[in-house]
């Protein structure tokens, strides 16, 4: 499923235009983003909690040239399903 055809489905079961549902979305998609990008963890209790994790600088090497180099520390995002989204799955 994509974008698009979620956007539908919410659309559908809300009974919003699909411009005003896609608008929600992106609004949704939004938050989440901002609220990461300024430190905070987003926790949807038993469904889906993200946050962003900060990576220290490491050793490794290129694959291609099995050179060895030093990858540089960063931020990632991780995600865990809750008990609701396992359950929906099984």
């Amino acid at each position: 499923m994509n974008k698009i055809d979620l956007v539908k489905k919410v659309a559908k079961k809300t009974n919003l235009s699909i411009k005003d549902a896609g608008n929600l979305f992106d609004v949704f998609i939004n938050t989440i983003a901002d609220s990461l990008k300024h430190g905070e963890e987003v926790n949807i209790k038993g469904f889906l909690r993200v946050n962003v994790h900060e990576r220290q600088a490491r050793e490794g090497f290129n694959p291609a040239t099995k050179k060895k180099m030093t990858i540089p520390a960063g931020k990632t995002v991780t995600l865990k399903a809750g008990s609701i989204l396992k359950k929906a799955v099984k």
